[in-house]
């Protein structure tokens, strides 16, 4: 049996953990661009979906990171009623977002 060097071997595991690193950065960059489609056609379906009070509620707790108590008690509501206005209008977004393709989806 043939002995193989420990530089060798050095080599090779630095060779494939360079590959391994290269594929994952690869991967990293297309899930991110998936992500950044994802945003894109989450926010033009509720902008054009959408009630103007959930467009408000949605963007104070997407963008403005609001908790759902921390608007309502701007608005001068209840939980409840922000909650629930919230959700309908993630529901209206997710009704048309399934409604689309997903070849389209995924280009």
């Amino acid at each position: 049996m043939k002995k193989v060097s420990i530089d060798v071997l050095n080599w090779d595991l630095s060779y494939l953990k360079r590959i391994d690193t290269k594929y994952d950065e690869l991967l990293s960059t297309e899930y991110k661009k998936s992500i950044f489609r994802m945003k894109k056609i989450l926010e033009k379906t509720i902008e054009k979906n959408c009630t103007l009070k959930q467009k408000e509620y949605i963007e104070m707790y997407l963008y403005q990171k609001k908790s759902i108590p921390e608007i309502a008690k701007i608005k001068g509501l209840t939980t409840s009623t922000v909650s629930i206005t919230i959700n309908r209008g993630f529901k209206r977004a997710e009704r048309v977002i399934n409604s689309i393709p997903k070849e389209y989806l995924l280009l």
